[in-house]
């Protein structure tokens, strides 16, 4: 199972309608049912009994749902991680052709350093025809 399907089958069993999931999702409620049709065929499992219009989840869908959920808190602490790291390694960089680089750069150069001014450095590298520029900046202010 996907993270996608899993946020898919989060939604519908915390809605128990796919109707309301969908437009959480914002998706087609034909295209969310599939998926959860999808999920029971990969999986072996009835998920979901159909009252009316609305679903209940079965026994064996809320163990799936439990997991589910554990494995999406797991996601987001990964997610929140990784971008605390990138965070820490806050870099910029931008490519420009250097006949486009060489008038716009330096306008551009000035007003980001007086409205970032916890830059530490900035380094400026040509790579055949494209002007790299790099940025090294601290925590703060632009992310």
């Amino acid at each position: 199972m996907t993270i996608q399907q899993m946020q898919y089958f989060d939604a519908v069993c915390r809605h128990q309608n796919i109707t309301r999931a969908a437009t959480e999702l914002h998706m087609s409620q034909s295209t969310l049912s599939l998926a959860m049709k999808g999920i029971e065929e990969e999986t072996g499992l009835y998920l979901f009994r159909h009252v009316g219009r609305n679903i209940q989840v079965t026994e064996d869908g809320t163990a799936l749902w439990q997991e589910v959920e554990a494995m999406l808190r797991h996601v987001k602490r990964f997610e929140a991680d990784v971008r605390e790291i990138a965070h820490r390694h806050s870099r910029l960089q931008i490519a420009l052709p250097a006949q486009i680089a060489t008038v716009i750069l330096p306008m551009l150069l000035g007003e980001f350093r007086k409205l970032h001014i916890s830059i530490i450095s900035a380094t400026i590298s040509f790579m055949e025809d494209l002007l790299l520029t790099v940025f090294v900046c601290r925590l703060a202010t632009i992310l």
